[in-house]
């Protein structure tokens, strides 16, 4: 199972500081108690005018296991951690279901990463255009949303889809009655090879 969420800065903090703090303590952290099988972060770049600072992604074999690391015994040492970076009332969660169109690297050689926000019904749509565009370029996957969190608290994740694209190459016009927003990012993958080995030897599988 995928899932991904979309996070912002507290309100006295920046989006530096913010992707700084993310990667240098929160992700390591995060990843010796998660079991994840793959954590990415997508950190927006300075200048992209958005409402959040990161587009993350996180895949897991057991969709409860994040759920008992939450309720476990670190989860106040977890809270006390997202408090020092990020703004808890904007986090945008939703499951998605993905759709991997062609092999290659996520990113090209720089980190470099394009997340095009899609809006409209056209789903069926979007994975044709997505296909057509795999056809010519390595690491294309697209992120259909199945289910939005916190709808109710109006931060539900910003976009019906997410196709993802190495490089910050446009990819032209999204079909009719798609609507499509380009974001330059800069990704991050945690090697959770090391990370889930830590994990079980400290007795939280």
């Amino acid at each position: 199972m995928k899932s991904i969420c979309a996070l912002v800065h507290r309100p006295d903090r920046d989006r530096t500081f913010f992707q700084r703090y993310y990667e240098e303590h929160h992700a390591p952290f995060a990843a010796r108690l998660f079991p994840f099988r793959g954590y990415a972060r997508n950190h927006v770049d300075a200048a992209e005018s958005f409402g959040w600072d990161t587009i993350s992604e996180f895949w897991v074999d057991d969709p409860l296991a994040p759920l008992r690391v939450i309720e476990g015994p670190h989860a106040a040492t977890l809270r006390a951690d997202e408090e020092r970076f990020l703004d808890h009332a904007r986090l945008a969660p939703a499951r998605v279901e993905e759709h991997v169109l062609s092999l290659g690297d996520h990113a090209d050689a720089v980190g470099r990463r394009l997340a095009v926000l899609l809006e409209g019904a056209g789903m069926d749509r979007a994975l044709d255009w997505a296909r057509d565009l795999a056809r010519h370029r390595a690491g294309v996957a697209l992120d259909i949303v199945m289910e939005r969190g916190f709808a109710e608290r109006g931060s539900a994740f910003p976009a019906d889809a997410v196709l993802w694209l190495a490089g910050h190459d446009d990819p032209g016009p999204a079909p009719a009655g798609l609507a499509a927003r380009l974001l330059r990012t800069h990704r991050c993958e945690t090697d959770m090879t090391a990370a889930k080995d830590n994990f079980e030897n400290e007795g939280h599988a």
